[in-house]
């Protein structure tokens, strides 16, 4: 208030509103301001954020920019994506070049979902290979395993009680 007051007050017709607010983006912010956004843009990827967490953020930087260049955020996007997901993208025939953001985006989200979905079916052979289907049939595998501790409790028990020691136990 006290920068309209200094500056633009004394006869605001003079000035246009465009310049009002240039002036004002400079005073509220360091001059170096843009510079460092844009050095963020650069290093950003997504990591191990989802997609849509990653295009949120370069959504962020591109208006704190003023970017508007379709190809430019696009460009950005695809080459922050992992790595697994930028290969999919080109084995579902797009490409940085000529692929739209919300096309780029969804197809992204899309590819995100299904290595997940490929990482349940994974892990859930690694559960059945490693735990065996016997398992599965006889009951739920912890209560199996509760079951071998309380057998293995009982003898240790007894073992204590007819004082053998540990390294002649079974």
């Amino acid at each position: 208030y006290k920068y309209y007051e200094q500056k633009y007050s004394t006869n605001p017709s003079e000035h246009k509103l465009r310049d009002f607010f240039a002036d004002l983006f400079s005073h509220c912010f360091p001059p170096n301001f843009k510079s460092e956004l844009r050095e963020k843009l650069y290093a950003c990827s997504q990591g191990n954020r989802r997609v849509r967490d990653f295009a949120y953020e370069l959504v962020q930087l591109f208006t704190l920019l003023g970017e508007d260049n379709e190809q430019t955020k696009v460009l950005h996007l695809w080459d922050g994506l992992r790595s697994h997901l930028r290969e999919g993208l080109i084995t579902h025939c797009y490409h940085k070049e000529t692929s739209s953001w919300d096309e780029v985006v969804e197809m992204a989200e899309i590819l995100e979902i299904a290595a997940g979905e490929a990482e349940k079916v994974h892990s859930s052979r690694y559960r059945e290979s490693r735990f065996g289907d016997s398992n599965r049939r006889s009951g739920d595998y912890f209560h199996n395993k509760r079951a071998d501790n309380r057998r293995t409790n009982r003898q240790n028990e007894r073992n204590k009680a007819n004082n053998i020691p540990r390294n002649q136990q079974n």
